[in-house]
């Protein structure tokens, strides 16, 4: 038995299990880019209301 692991992998499934984690990895990242995207736009919209609601206020 060679190396640390407790039972022999090979190249091929060593390579496969890079692969799923590289889709995964990405798959993650895509999906934390949209739902910051959305909470940006949520928060430019809540200033963008206070603010005019602010200056209502101000002009009256």
């Amino acid at each position: 038995m060679s190396g640390y692991l407790p039972y022999e992998i090979t190249k091929a499934e060593l390579k496969a299990t890079e692969e799923r984690l590289r889709t995964e990895i990405h798959r993650w990242r895509a999906d934390t880019i949209k739902w910051m995207f959305i909470f940006w736009l949520g928060q430019i919209a809540t200033f963008a209301g206070i603010l005019i609601g602010v200056l209502k206020l101000m002009l009256k």
